[in-house]
């Protein structure tokens, strides 16, 4: 299918043309947990790939919220965390 040459039939709708900038918006999901250790060449490229960086540690302060990050999400679930 052609998006451009494609025809479609609107019902119970409007037809309105809007920036794709303001619809499309690129999202910016912070941190993104890898559940799997990898080596840290296969974590970069895959960061890399996903368009981001690999986070480092940097203060007391990013340790915990990254911890934090880390207590929210279920598949890093163990049994000290709950």
């Amino acid at each position: 299918m052609s998006w451009d040459t494609a025809r479609f039939h609107l019902l119970n709708m409007t037809e309105k043309e809007v920036d794709m900038d303001s619809v499309c918006k690129p999202v910016k999901p912070g941190h993104v947990l890898i559940p799997d250790r990898r080596p840290f060449e296969s974590l970069a490229g895959l960061c890399k790939r996903l368009g981001g960086l690999a986070s480092t540690v940097t203060s007391e302060d990013m340790q915990r919220r990254l911890s934090e990050v880390i207590m929210r999400t279920e598949s890093c679930a163990v049994p000290w965390s709950k």
